[in-house]
């Protein structure tokens, strides 16, 4: 019986020597120590400056605590690399009791990974000595992207119907405007500047990039009014190329009050295959203000009457988008060159969300019964609230014609160069009234307000636009034309006339 408690006690003193061991030898291999799990390898492709160039040289710093009691040697390597990556050197370094010292590694990078953070091996510390392994971790290749956009510019209205413009910077990763945004108004977003940060002197067939699209994606496509186009094809940028992109859009007069987040992401593909992201959220609030009235319609049908036609449709709609209801509104068609006014007051509208928030009216004009002049005409609609505020206007630029057969190929041609002098006259002029303005930095969109029939809102005309003399060259090139031929058959007929009488 005694024996049987020897053995067992030397078995259990046997186990008990073995446990300690373990520990001890456990303790000893984790004495040295990488101190964070994540060793974060920086890589900017723009450092590849050579058209024959494959790789570039990086380093990594390895921090490396000694916790034993005596000085310890280690070396510092990486293993599970892609292929093309190499460690060309082996680094050491000798650690006294409780020291930390920083080991530097050199590994040589390609052109391969795509741009953010990515695994791409395991960094090991072992003892110099024995090739005992001490400590492990892993190590990230963090690779900067190559498509970078210099600004974001949004230009929008506030509740007030004033034009706001937000510049960001283009690395910004979340975007937020300082004012918010009035249903049925206009929003553009600029992207100025994006370039290719590839190096010029770097091989073109890697550096472009190709395939860049723009993507904005919205929590609540509520907010848009009609369709709106989510994914943009920006084409190719060559190496430090640059270049601008807009997207417009107008908010939904029926959106819900509230915040809107755009995801946008442009991304593009270098030609080593790699892909580079940047990603973006934009902030945008929608609010309604207490008195606001929009436009929501303005057509004139037919496109290009005539100053013979009997009925041009002049078709209207507004909407109360604000949250009060509006017992005293005035709408007002008028253009003071085709002789126009027309005033229909003390409309009532209730508030945004209720029945009976908008109002449509169409204005019938006979223009044969006028005396009026071919050429262009302003035309306004206008709407006022509280007898002489003035809400919303919209003008359009109305091209009435002559009388279809009216004069001679020659007549139609006279009157078309007179109105182009005119017209060019006009030109000079309204670049001389805007140039006062701006001058004045002090524009104004209407210098007078009004409510009542027999009043006239007084405007600010628009310069006209290079557009407008195309078509204006285009229509007496055709009338000229018209005209030589026109001679051309008089003296054919009148040669024939002549040779019959022979």
């Amino acid at each position: 019986m005694s024996d049987y408690f020897r053995i067992g006690k030397k078995s259990q003193l046997g186990m008990i020597f073995l446990l300690v061991l373990i520990i001890t030898v456990n303790t000893a291999l984790a004495a040295v120590e990488i101190t964070p799990a994540e060793i974060v390898l920086n890589v900017d492709y723009s450092d590849f400056t050579d058209e024959d160039q494959t790789v570039i040289r990086r380093t990594v710093d390895i921090p490396v605590r000694n916790t034993e009691a005596a000085t310890v040697t280690v070396s510092a390597g990486v293993t599970g690399l892609p292929s093309r990556y190499n460690v060309p050197t082996i680094s050491t370094a000798t650690i006294t009791p409780g020291e930390t010292k920083t080991i530097t590694v050199t590994i040589e990078v390609p052109h391969q990974q795509s741009s953010g953070r990515r695994q791409i091996g395991v960094v090991e510390i072992r003892n110099a000595n024995n090739n005992a392994p001490f400590d492990t971790a892993l190590l990230l290749q963090d690779t900067r992207i190559m498509l970078a956009v210099d600004e974001i510019s949004v230009e929008y209205e506030d509740l007030d119907g004033e034009t706001e413009q937000e510049n960001f910077d283009g690395d910004d990763s979340r975007l937020e405007l300082d004012k918010n945004i009035r249903p049925g108004s206009p929003v553009t977003i600029t992207f100025k500047d994006i370039e290719n940060l590839f190096d010029r002197d770097y091989d073109e067939d890697s550096s472009s990039l190709e395939d860049i699209t723009l993507t904005i994606e919205v929590d609540d496509e509520d907010i848009f009014k009609g369709n709106f186009e989510e994914e943009y094809d920006l084409g190719e940028l060559t190496a430090e190329e640059k270049d601008d992109f807009e997207v417009t859009f107008e908010v939904n007069e029926e959106a819900d009050e509230g915040t809107y987040i755009f995801n946008i992401e442009l991304t593009g593909e270098d030609g080593e295959g790699a892909t580079h992201t940047l990603k973006t959220e934009l902030k945008l609030e929608v609010e309604r203000s207490r008195d606001d009235l929009k436009i929501t319609k303005f057509k004139i049908s037919p496109d290009n009457p005539t100053v013979c036609d009997k009925n041009v449709i002049f078709s209207t709609e507004m909407k109360n988008i604000g949250t009060r209801s509006q017992s005293d509104v005035t709408i007002q068609l008028y253009s003071p060159t085709l002789e126009i006014i027309q005033n229909i007051p003390n409309l009532n509208l209730n508030r945004f969300s209720k029945e009976g928030h908008s109002y449509s009216r169409s204005f019938s004009i006979d223009f044969a019964a006028k005396d009026l002049k071919p050429g262009r005409h302003d035309v306004e609609f206008n709407v006022f609230i509280n007898d002489d505020e003035l809400v919303d206007s919209q003008r359009k630029l109305l091209v009435v014609g002559e009388c279809a057969g009216n004069k001679s190929a020659a007549e139609n041609a006279d009157a078309a160069i007179n109105a182009l002098e005119d017209s060019n006259k006009e030109n000079q002029d309204d670049d001389r009234e805007e140039q006062q303005l701006v001058e004045k930095d002090k524009p104004e969109k209407y210098s007078s307000k009004v409510v009542s029939s027999g009043k006239i809102v007084q405007t600010i005309e628009d310069p006209y636009t290079s557009e407008n003399v195309l078509v204006s060259l285009i229509i007496i090139s055709i009338i000229l034309l018209l005209a030589v031929i026109t001679i051309f058959t008089v003296i054919i007929i009148k040669n024939n006339s002549e040779v019959s009488k022979k």
